[in-house]
Order: C-alpha cells, then structure tokens, then sequence
C-alpha cells in the first residue's frame, strides 16, 4: 500500500522506468498521482492538544462562551481540509469561523510529523 504522495511518485516513476506508462499511458499516471495525493491530504492528524492541558487551554475561551468542545471540534475539522496546505511548519494560520452564530477565530499549527495541532480557539467580534 502507498502512504503517501510521495512514495506514489516514486513508486510511479520506478514503473514508468519499466514501461508501464507506455502502456497505461500519462493521463493514467497522472490519475494516481492525485489520487494519492488527495488521500493523503485527507488522511492529515489533527489534534486540539495531546494532553489534558492542552485541551482544556485549547477550549478554555471557548468553553467560557458557553460553546459545545464538539460542536468548535466538528466545525474546525470540517473547515480544515480546505486549508490543511496552507498551514506551513512552523508557522500558525489563524482562522476564524461561525459556530452557534457565535464568530469564533482558531490557530492551526502544521507540526513536524505533517500533523495539525489547534491551538487557542477564542471568540472574535
């Protein structure tokens, strides 16, 4: 099985070296390569804290406003694909969003590992 987009390139291009593109031809290699990529992308980790410190300090702003921690979870989670490569390493995306018609802002971070932490999730005016 392929983990990743780039193993699926390397394993792509070992076969075309043996002349399976000519066979399958360019349109199908590409076809794959964005197969993989996409199941990679929607296959990203994401956390809200890997303790109970970091959890409660993730919704502490949020738990204050009297939002429910799954309805702020399910709404960034679902948000989060859209936006997941344009989190650099390193570097937060602040975001905001609506949630109980409440304008919510969250800081997702793109860990080492390719995961995404989100961090302090407040409300915003």
């Amino acid at each position: 099985m392929v983990e990743n987009s780039e193993t699926a390139v390397t394993a792509l291009s070992a076969a075309s070296g043996l002349g399976i593109a000519r066979v399958a031809g360019k349109g199908v290699i590409a076809w794959f390569r964005g197969l993989f990529a996409a199941k990679s992308a929607t296959q990203t980790s994401v956390t809200f804290g890997r303790n109970a410190n970091q959890i409660e300090h993730a919704f502490r702003h949020t738990d204050r406003l009297g939002l429910s921690r799954t309805a702020v979870q399910e709404a960034i989670q679902k948000q989060l694909p859209t936006l997941a490569d344009k989190i650099p390493i390193g570097s937060p995306l602040n975001q905001a969003i609506e949630i109980g018609g409440m304008r919510i802002q969250y800081s997702a971070f793109r860990l080492p590992d390719g995961s995404i932490n989100v961090g302090r999730i407040h409300g915003i005016p």
